[in-house]
């Protein structure tokens, strides 16, 4: 009998523990995310990074790999767009950001990213600037869709995505 209030003490200061370990934790969350920033860039660049795969049979499809640049512009929305393989993005392939489509989409040489973009993507991968119109909405939805009419969709946040997406408690 005392071993089962002694483990049910131990659970519930277990419970405790991760309780007020979890709420302190949210307090620090913005100064944990500029540290990031600061200390990792490759990492800052992984975390706005999402992938797209379009598939067509067995080995045969398409992997988008998009990287949002929050600092790169402040004229516009700017993302890297890397391709494998090469042949299989051409003009028929639609990029939008919030229904809006780009500016302008060239290809872009490797050399000409920044080391910690370059580090992040495969190099066989083509790569592609996109610059989409400068919007002040948080949450940013790149579409994409290819020929045959299928879409994929990508969500990119402003600041850090934890902090966007993570529910707020309501009292």
């Amino acid at each position: 009998m005392n071993q089962r209030k002694t483990k049910r003490k131990g659970t519930a200061g277990v419970l405790a523990a991760l309780l007020l370990i979890s709420g302190c934790a949210s307090k620090e969350d913005t100064r944990l995310f500029e540290n990031i920033r600061k200390e990792s860039p490759e990492l800052r660049t992984l975390q706005q990074t999402e992938k797209a795969i379009f598939e067509r049979g067995d080995a045969n499809e398409t992997i988008v790999i998009a990287t949002y640049l929050p600092e790169a512009s402040r004229s516009s929305e700017r993302f890297v767009v890397a391709v494998y393989p090469e042949e299989r993005l051409d003009r028929t392939h639609a990029f939008l950001l919030n229904d809006e489509a780009p500016l302008s989409r060239r290809q872009v040489s490797r050399d000409t990213l920044p080391r910690r973009i370059r580090r992040t993507l495969p190099p066989w991968f083509v790569l592609y600037r996109l610059d989409f119109p400068r919007t002040d909405k948080t949450k940013l939805l790149l579409t994409i869709r290819n020929v045959r009419g299928e879409k994929r969709e990508l969500a990119f946040y402003k600041g850090p995505k934890y902090l966007s997406t993570k529910p707020h408690p309501r009292f």
